[in-house]
């Protein structure tokens, strides 16, 4: 009956293992981690196809249930301690996330400037296609009169060909002043982001250059004020100064790492072991156990951290020096902004009078050669500079309008901001930027 009982010699032996490690962690910005942790294990030796009694051939082995549960502290004492070793890169990373957001600004900025100046281009385009044309058409009126004229034997025939020479000239210009218009065209609906499939969907400008502005006011404006303005509101100025300020942190973060480590760990945990079942380790609890150590470590020459710190702080030295340079070069675009400015628009004053006197003048002289009082070259001359004088008195108000929102941008008034999002008042761009009270800040405002 026990041979029975005991069966086949056993063949093959079976081990099976179980573990469970469980930690959940609580690290603090000074360097010191709490934490809890649980571990089980579950151990069977047995034969295959064998119970585990003796009397039924097996090894007489129990399974073994055990886990513990306890408390842990960790804490570095040097390398690593305070909140600017542990948390400098989360700092320096809502730093450079914040400092992201004002280079948007002033890409937003910088796109709706490149906007503008696009749309003044087209605005000058179709006003010097405009005085081409009735250039064009005046010298038609000219030949209607020379050809009159030379039939009734008052001036020779050769004077035809001056004026057929002039008109192919002004011909010329109205072919150039198409081409360049549509150029502006297209340079619009690129600035603006519109696909254009033909010239007939390019857009054309509707409203005319803006109006000088007082002499008074802009003869007064100041450039004191409006860098104040510029230094507060320039958005690359405020990103620029916040990724020094990164720079900064990351920097102290590589000189506490030029410390010896010295990283101290404690624990208390209780444990409970039992055979059979799990059950039974309710009863056997043993402990509180208890566990201190120390890990110290210090390189010899630190050779590696003293590199890194020469990284750190050499990329803090040129985020520095991009901020001050930035800030420098603010304050003199705005200088040059506004006395470009104000030089522009005492010229488009006087080109304004040079076309109100070309206009007296050319009437005047159409109506001598009309008579047969005026020499033809005397006529094509004046008409000639009264274009030019149409022509630069186009150009001067489209560099008028071009400076005034340069210095709109210039001094980081371009674009207003509700919340979030940006907005283009029309009004900013026609109009002289408000300066603020002249200072020295410190500080960009947010």
């Amino acid at each position: 009956a026990q041979q029975v009982a005991l069966g086949e010699v056993p063949r093959t032996n079976q081990q099976a293992s179980l573990a469970l490690d469980l930690k959940a962690l609580f690290p603090y910005r000074d360097g010191v981690t709490l934490g809890l942790f649980g571990n089980g294990s579950f151990e069977r030796d047995r034969y295959k196809e064998k119970e585990k009694e003796f009397d039924f051939g097996g090894k007489g082995i129990e399974d073994v249930y055990s886990y513990s549960v306890g408390f842990s502290v960790d804490a570095a004492l040097l390398r690593g301690r305070g909140s600017d070793a542990t948390g400098a890169f989360e700092k320096a990373s809502k730093i450079d996330y914040d400092a992201s957001r004002d280079v948007l600004r002033h890409a937003a900025s910088a796109s709706v400037l490149n906007t503008v100046q696009a749309y003044w281009n087209l605005v000058a385009a179709q006003e010097q296609l405009g005085i081409a044309q009735k250039s064009f058409a005046l010298q038609g009126r000219y030949l209607e009169v020379t050809n009159a004229l030379i039939q009734g034997d008052e001036i020779p025939r050769s004077e035809q060909a001056r004026v057929l020479a002039s008109q192919a000239s002004d011909q010329g210009n109205v072919y150039s002043a198409e081409r360049v218009l549509i150029e502006a065209r297209v340079g619009l609906a690129r600035a603006m982001g519109v696909s254009v499939l033909e010239d007939a969907n390019a857009p054309l400008a509707s409203d005319p250059f803006p109006a000088l502005a007082d002499p008074s006011a802009l003869g007064s404006l100041a450039p004191a004020g409006l860098i104040t303005t510029a230094i507060e509101r320039r958005y690359d100025r405020i990103a620029a100064l916040a990724l020094a300020d990164s720079g900064g942190v990351l920097l102290r973060a590589a000189y506490t790492d030029l410390r010896a480590r010295l990283d101290f760990h404690g624990q208390i945990s209780a444990g409970t072991i039992a055979e059979k079942s799990l059950a039974q380790t309710s009863g056997n609890w043993a402990g509180p156990s208890f566990g201190l150590g120390f890990n110290f470590e210090k390189p010899i020459g630190n050779h590696a951290a003293k590199g890194r710190l020469l990284q750190k702080d050499a990329a803090h030295n040129q985020q520095s020096i991009n901020a001050a340079d930035l800030e420098r070069n603010i304050k003199a675009g705005v200088v040059q902004t506004l006395r470009s400015l104000q030089a522009t628009a005492d010229q488009v004053r006087r080109a304004g009078d040079a076309v109100g006197y070309y206009g007296k003048t050319i009437d005047s002289e159409n109506e001598r050669f009309r008579l047969g009082q005026s020499a033809l070259i005397d006529t094509i001359l004046t008409k000639q500079l009264q274009t030019t004088a149409l022509l630069t008195y186009a150009t001067a108000r489209q560099q008028y309008a071009t400076l005034l929102a340069q210095l709109r941008f210039e001094t980081g008034t371009l674009v207003a901001e509700t919340g979030d999002t940006n907005v283009v008042r029309p009004e900013d761009l026609v109009t002289l930027p408000v300066p603020a009270p002249a200072s020295n800040p410190t500080a960009p405002k947010r």
